[in-house]
């Protein structure tokens, strides 16, 4: 099973999944968090994320941005999702739009396998305009994640 938690900046996607997770492994459940504590399970996808991030990198063209958000991406489902959800494990992961954005899933090159790239199961979390984040929790530059 594949489940994904989507929502705003600081709207509680990592806290949720991570809470989720964690009680699923308490009930004896094989999990994959793809993106547990903020991180990612991936060391390669998670060195691209920071590449992308790095404050010494704002000259980074939009064009290579979402190139190296690509790979990030590629690589978390060929090395982490995919294998996880052959193990029948359940996947959690937040922010999959990303993947979904970047042309992931049915009628692409990579395709994720779950029901043409498609969650099971979809959480959209929300919150009062200009409220998320304000918790001191969320220290972010304009980047995506």
């Amino acid at each position: 099973m594949f489940v994904v938690f989507e929502g705003i900046d600081g709207s509680g996607k990592t806290t949720l999944s991570n809470k989720v997770a964690a009680t699923l492994d308490a009930r004896g459940m094989p999990v994959r968090h793809i993106r547990a504590d903020g991180k990612y399970a991936s060391r390669v996808s998670e060195a691209i994320r920071e590449l992308g991030r790095d404050a010494r990198n704002l000259a980074l063209v939009p064009e290579a941005e979402m190139l190296l958000y690509v790979a990030r991406d590629v690589q978390l489902i060929e090395e982490v999702v995919r294998p996880a959800l052959r193990d029948g494990d359940v996947v959690i992961a937040d922010r999959f739009k990303h993947f979904e954005a970047a042309g992931i899933g049915s009628d692409s090159a990579v395709d994720l396998d779950t029901r043409n790239g498609v969650a099971d199961r979809q959480a959209v979390l929300s919150g009062k305009a200009g409220a998320a984040g304000k918790d001191g929790n969320h220290q972010r530059d304009e980047r995506h994640d």
